[in-house]
């Protein structure tokens, strides 16, 4: 063996005796029968060992760096090429051989590491020992950092040799190190201090990096149970994989001296220095993971929440604080130092918002943390990672924490509305931007929690410089700026950043909030991040509008801008007429200091939908359901209140808008084309000279073909979809506008916001007396007091007829109800003919004088007609008719005849008039026939309803049970959407009253959903003109009171909850969020976690949207969460707006879900329509209106 290994020792021309030597060895190694005999029969005993260490020491030989001799010829056997150089066919000498020797190197370490691995077991511990310091010292000698000179060409060959064999001898090095499970303390100091040279060399931190995160790994499933962490050291490097079972006692002596293997990776390179850090960062977020469950999960089965098991944040920096500190505060300006100073505060960042369970930050962290994050926030390279990883801060109970936000406020406006100047950052924009944003989320409510509070000294350093230069550079932000500032009333004293700070309150972020909100919203491009600015918007303006009611308008003139640029993303618009909805509720406050808001918002909306439909912007197919949209929140802003009654040009400008939706056409051009004819174009010329009506008249030839073209294949009845959906959301703005505007019912026990419609229902109750008398008649004709009409398949309307004698009429005037039935409710009117007043008697004798002198036959008679008398200014003037004619002539003589005759005939007519009073005579009975059609006639005829043009679109319905049982469903169904969500509890009453008023189940009209008085005896309802809300909650169920009900709490409160979408659940441990589906176990698509923080007023709200619920359904939420709102995920928001903020995203949540599952027409109004269309088809007749 000792002639062998000198062959290792060989210089580099001798490789090939060298190479022989080496396979000879790895044959002794592996293969026990080719081994000397003498060490076969040693087989279990010292000499084996001896034999194996022996091997060991030869092969570490090999790995003295050599250089050739300067006239060895070349060991290449290759043969040149006829007519070439022998320098073109080889490569030098010296190379050739250098990377021979490098190979066998690598040769050797294969087989040291298989001998690791095959003949380990059968080592002992000084076999072990020679191994690891064979490998450690060559490791050492090639890695550690040479001083290379020119005259000495054997370290620069050792250069050469430990760049290639760098990756390849760590990794043995480490393999062995950890299969050996050495515990000599000396030898892990002689690594430490070997490897502490090593760390020049990137591969040196990586290997350490694999290394030690997957002990790590190991460790956490060891400590933490098998759903944790790995079941091996998986060791994973370069593309390289290994996987060491080792004990779990040296599992945790190998962790923790492997940890601390590397010195302060402060005192690295540079470029090592951020490898070093993100191998740190690995470790500690294997600690803080555990227990922690994908959001997209959390339906899923056995979820265990183990955060009270993970480490303590103070755990961690008793570990690597020191470090992480020192990091933070480095100054190296190089770029490898900026990243590993931003990774050091990304890592303190996450420490600091994971929640602690046991005890609470240790001071002087909390003190050195903020510390770091006052100068990071200032500063380009760490900035974006921490606002990256700070959006959870200020929902964690760190003591002080809430004085952070001034400097978080400089550090967002260094970001938004845009970057500040010579800003540089590796991180996308609009990535950066978005996390600005969510931070921004989680302190915008806090300048009024904490009014009372002064700003400390100097908070606005590096503040001033960014805002200014920007909002100077356009002139839209300088507007933005100034209106802002004079809502809050504030003086520009921003100018000197050293005068009166310590004086300024907590309020003053106000401004700066606000500023950077409207601001990005008129310069942010993406769309993701402009819904997520609307959202802020929508609930900022919610927080400070009952401090600042002029907010409101300010903010609706913003969006309204901007959504009139035309330039908006559809979904983004979509969401900004959904905001704008939301301040609907806020009108008392635009009432008061924004007058003209809501005019000028429904004037932009009408001129919105005027450029919409005028065939620009994609046309109808792609925009219809903007314009949809756009007519819902119209129509709502008009209905909030009475102002706009007395505003003429808003009024028809509204109509206008209404009715060029209400005019589309939905058919094909060709097919209106091929009806037309002469006599059609006759009647439209007609209609359009004839003022407007209360329902707009279909073409004849329209109505004579409704029903074969209301299905064909399967479609729609219209041609297209787009147009069809303006034309149903135009006549629904149009029945609204009608019927609602001025006419919401006045609140009170049994009508308020829960119904819309009329309460009267005597019409169907005559109608049903009228059948049931008409039964018993024997044929004696009854009268018809109650008659229904079907007018354009739309609207269904009822007449009631009031007879003359009834006591509660009026007078003798004839009177009718009316009770119409359409998409949007039940409403109902009395109409009574009103004839013009005559004149006084003492007014006739004024207003003109008797054309015959002294003639009383006028008073005389009992029926005078009225007939005006104008009195010309020159009436004395007039010859009287005595002086016309010439006296003596023709003309005068028949005169005075014509004169003697009345005269005579006078005297006549008094004397036949004085006799027959003296007779009494009984005064003639009325033609009138009680049973007869009246009242109903007059109505239609006044309102043009019975006109030849008109006629057709009249269908008479004939009364019978099933109309009457068909009505009576009608009415059942709801005008606005019911929607009802569940809600999960621990100590919230005041959050439950906050979400609605309770109402009394037992005597409540409106919509009920699943509960029953038998369990429940008051819940939280809402409701507005639009939508009726109802909470399941079961902390107010109860069992029922009855013996023969054997059904328990728990199925009570399932069977409720079986249909609700969305779920608010009350958590006051974070850490129990997870396990909240399980517990449910009901098909819920969106989860509004209400978490309050401890002694402040404030709450953090978390929304999860699982993909699939914990029954297996996929949800397409999950895609989208910025689809409803207003709140967001890791939002913190005041208890002043908790519940209305809670409510309408409920609410929103509701709706996004149900147009996504559903079509258009599940919904309310959608339904009710299609209701009378197939009332239509089903009683239609041919009866006449006379019959």
């Amino acid at each position: 063996m000792e002639a062998i290994g000198q062959g290792f020792a060989l210089p580099l021309e001798e490789m090939g005796i060298t190479s022989h030597s080496k396979e000879l060895y790895s044959q002794w190694l592996f293969e026990p029968n080719f081994r000397p005999a003498a060490i076969r029969d040693a087989t279990g005993r010292p000499e084996e060992q001896e034999f194996w260490q022996t091997i060991f020491h030869h092969y570490s030989l090999l790995f003295q760096p050599r250089t050739p001799s300067s006239n060895a010829p070349s060991v290449s056997s290759t043969p040149t090429t006829p007519g070439f150089p022998t320098s073109v066919n080889q490569a030098p000498s010296h190379i050739t051989y250098l990377q021979r020797h490098i190979e066998l190197c690598k040769g050797v370490l294969i087989v040291l590491t298989m001998a690791g691995r095959t003949l380990g077991p059968q080592f002992s511990e000084e076999t072990w020992l020679v191994l690891l310091k064979v490998v450690l010292g060559i490791t050492d000698c090639l890695l550690r950092e040479l001083i290379i000179s020119e005259g000495n060409p054997e370290k620069k060959t050792a250069s050469i040799m430990a760049d290639d064999l760098c990756e390849h001898l760590l990794r043995v090095l480490f393999e062995l190190w950890l299969r050996s499970k050495i515990r000599k303390v000396e030898m892990w100091d002689i690594f430490k201090k070997c490897f502490n040279q090593w760390t020049h060399r990137q591969h040196s931190i990586l290997q350490w990096n694999a290394t030690t995160l997957a002990l790590t790994q190991r460790v956490v499933r060891l400590l933490y149970g098998q759903k944790e962490g790995a079941e091996m050291v998986n060791i994973s490097v370069g593309g390289y994989n290994v996987g060491l079972d080792l004990p779990a006692d040296f599992v945790y002596f190998a962790w923790y001296r492997m940890v601390y293997l590397i010195n302060n990776p402060c005192t690295l390179p540079s470029t090592n220095f951020i490898l070093a850090l993100s191998g740190i960062g690995r470790i500690i977020e294997s600690f803080q993971t555990i227990g922690q469950t994908s959001v997209q999960k959390v339906a899923q089965k056995d979820i265990e929440g183990s955060l009270m098991s993970i480490p303590d944040g103070n755990t961690i920096l008793h570990m690597f604080g020191s470090w992480l500190f020192q990091a933070c505060s480095i100054n190296r300006t190089d770029l490898g130092a900026k990243q590993g100073r931003a990774e050091a505060y990304g890592i303190l960042c996450r420490i600091f918002c994971l929640p602690q369970r046991r005890e609470k930050f240790l001071r002087n962290y909390v003190t050195q943390f903020y510390q770091a994050l006052i100068i990071g926030l200032r500063t380009d390279s760490c900035l974006p990672v921490i606002l990256i990883n700070t959006t959870s801060l200020f929902a964690t109970e760190l003591e002080g924490v809430r004085m952070m936000v001034p400097d978080f406020v400089v550090g967002i406006k260094m970001i938004l509305p845009k970057l500040a100047p010579n800003f540089e950052t590796d991180i996308p924009l609009d990535e950066l931007r978005l996390a600005a944003i969510r931070v921004a989320s989680t302190i915008m409510c806090l300048p009024n929690h904490f009014e009372k509070v002064s700003l400390r000294a100097n908070w606005n350093v590096g503040l001033h410089q960014n805002g200014d230069k920007l909002v100077n550079n356009d002139p839209d932000e300088i507007v933005v700026n100034e209106l802002i500032r004079v809502l809050y009333s504030e003086e520009d004293n921003r100018g000197d950043t050293n005068d009166k700070n310590s004086t300024e309150p907590f309020t003053t972020l106000k401004f700066y909030i606000l500023e950077l909100l409207l601001t990005s919203l008129k310069t942010e491009r993406s769309s993701y991040n402009l819904r997520y600015i609307l959202h802020l918007i929508n609930v900022y303006v919610v927080e400070d509008v009952a401090f600042c009611p002029g907010l409101v308008g300010l903010v609706v003139k913003s969006i309204q801008e901007k959504v009139l640029t035309m330039n908006l993303p559809s979904d983004v618009t979509l969401y900004a007429f959904d905001v704008l909805k939301d301040f609907v509720g806020l009108y008392e406050y635009v009432q008061r200091d924004s007058k003209n808001c809501a005019r000028e918002l429904v004037l932009a909306f009408s001129r919105y939908i005027d450029m919409m439909l005028s065939g620009g912007y994609g046309g109808l197919s792609l925009t219809y359901y903007l314009v949809e949209r756009a007519y819902d929140c119209m129509m709502r802003w008009i209905l909030v209140g009475q102002w706009i009654v007395g505003d003429r040009d808003c009024h028809e400008a509204v109509i206008a808008t209404i009715s060029r939706g209400i005019s589309i056409n939905p058919n094909n051009e060709d097919e209106g084309s091929s009806h037309s004819n002469p006599s059609n174009d006759k009647k439209k010329n007609r209609r359009e000279t004839t003022p407007n009506k209360l329902f707009a008249p279909r073409s004849k030839n329209t109505a004579i073909h409704s029903e074969n073209t209301s299905h064909h294949n399967g479609q729609n009845r219209y041609g297209k979809k787009g147009e069809v959906a303006v034309k149903i959301a135009a006549e629904i703005a149009m029945a609204q506008f009608v019927n609602y505007l001025g006419n919401f019912p006045a609140w009170g026990d049994n009508i308020g916001p829960s119904r819309i419609s009329t309460l009267f229902n005597g019409d169907l109750e005559l109608a049903k007396k009228q059948l049931s008398d008409s039964k018993e008649s024997d044929g004696v004709s009854i009268p018809e007091l109650v008659r229904y009409f079907l007018i354009d398949s739309r609207v269904l309307v009822g007449f009631v007829e009031m007879p003359r004698h009834f006591s509660w009429t009026i007078d003798s005037s004839p009177s009718v109800i009316i009770v119409m039935r359409d998409s949007t409710g039940k409403y109902s009117w009395t109409s009574r003919m009103v004839y013009k007043t005559q004149i006084d008697d003492n007014d006739q004798k004024n207003s003109s004088q008797s054309t015959i002198e002294n003639d009383n036959y006028e008073k005389k008679l009992p029926f005078r007609s009225n007939i005006p008398r104008i009195v010309s200014f020159n009436e004395h003037q007039i010859p009287k008719v005595d002086k016309i004619f010439e006296e003596g002539s023709d003309s005068w003589r028949a005169y005075n005849a014509v004169k003697k005759l009345t005269q005579r005939q006078k005297v006549v007519e008094e004397r036949s008039l004085e006799e027959k009073q003296r007779y009494k005579a009984t005064p003639a009975g009325s033609n009138s026939n009680l049973s007869s059609p009246q009242a109903f006639r007059l109505f239609m005829s006044q309102m043009g309803l019975l006109s030849l043009e008109n006629r057709h679109r009249m269908i008479p319905l004939r009364i019978s049970e099933k109309l009457v049982n068909d009505l009576e469903k009608l009415d059942q169904l709801h005008e606005y959407v019911d929607k009802f969500t569940q809600i999960s509890y621990e100590d919230f009453e005041k959050f439950l009253n906050s979400l609605g008023w309770p109402v009394s189940i037992s005597t409540h009209s409106g919509f009920k959903a699943k509960l029953s008085s038998a369990f429940c005896k008051t819940t939280p309802y809402f409701a507005d003109r639009t939508v009726e809300v109802i909470f399941n909650v079961p902390y107010l169920i109860h069992t029922p009171l009855s013996d023969s009900s054997m059904e328990s709490l728990s199925s009570i409160i399932k069977n409720i909850t079986v249909d609700d979408l969305v779920c608010i659940a009350w958590i006051e441990d974070i850490a129990s969020m997870s396990n909240v589906p399980q517990k449910i176990g009901q098909t819920v698509f969106v989860y509004i976690f209400v978490h309050p923080l401890q002694n402040t007023g404030l709450y953090w709200i978390r929304i999860v949207i699982p993909i699939v619920t914990y029954q297996g359904t996929i949800s397409g939420l999950a895609e989208n969460h910025l689809s409803f709102g207003p709140l967001v995920d890791g939002m913190i928001v005041s208890r002043h707006t908790l519940g209305l903020l809670v409510r309408n995203t409920t609410i929103s949540a509701h709706e996004v879900f149900k147009n996504l599952t559903e079509t258009h027409h599940n919904r309310s109004y959608a339904m009710r329509r299609q209701f009378i269309e197939e009332m239509y088809h089903r009683y239609k007749s041919n009866l006449s209106i006379s019959e």
